[in-house]
Formats: structure tokens, sequence, C-alpha cells
């Protein structure tokens, strides 16, 4: 898949997509999952957002186990760098775990480079 099929791929889903870049092998990814739960949890019901997972750098029966074992709520997807070998260039993800949120309508990234902690404060503004 290249990069303008994940583009359509998140401009077709909501007003507000938040994108999480992480990956089965980092723990502070891991450890950082409930908590975005409960986030996708309390705005489920609020049509402008869309939650979605992008593992990056992870084997694929890696991904699939650990997704197997914890079950959300939230789309997740495996982000192999061979299907956008410069995503994470563009977007700015240089280290995990990163959420983007992009506005659709404005075809442009509303904010990335924050922590979870933040996510709440961010989505409350949009």
């Amino acid at each position: 898949m290249n990069k303008d099929v994940f583009k359509m791929e998140i401009k077709n889903s909501t007003d507000y997509p938040i994108i999480h870049f992480w990956g089965a092998w980092h723990d502070p990814c891991i450890a950082q999952h409930p908590e975005l739960q409960h986030i996708v949890n309390k705005y489920k019901d609020n049509g402008k957002f869309k939650f979605v997972g992008r593992a990056v750098n992870d084997k694929f029966a890696t991904w699939k186990q650990y997704l197997e074992k914890h079950v959300y709520t939230y789309e997740n997807y495996i982000c192999e760098n061979r299907d956008y070998p410069n995503l994470r260039i563009e977007l700015g993800i240089y280290s995990f775990p990163r959420y983007v949120i992009v506005n659709t309508k404005k075809n442009k990234v509303v904010r990335s480079n924050f922590q979870i902690d933040q996510l709440r404060d961010i989505l409350n503004t949009l």
C-alpha cells in the first residue's frame, strides 16, 4: 500500500483521524494502550474523531499475537516500512509512541508530537 492509499484511507474516515504510531516491541507504547482505550471509549460517539493504531517496525506475527491477547476497540494496522518508506519522515515521526491528528477538511496535520496526557485537552478544542 502506498502513501496515496494511506492518505485516502485517512481522508475518507472522519474529520479528525487520531493516528497512534506504536510498536509491540516498545514498552512505553504498550503502557499507553489502556489510557488510549479510555480516551477512545469517551469519544467513540463523537462523529468527528476516528482512532487508528499503526504499528511500526513490527514483525507481522509479533503484532498479530499482541493484538490477539489485547483487545482494543479502535482499528489497528501494521505499517511496514516497505509500504510507507517516507511516511515517518513526512509526518515527523522520530520516536514512539507518536500521535498525529489530521484535519481531513484542510488536508493537513493539526497536531503531532504530544503526550497522551494532552490528548483529551486537544480533542476538546477541535
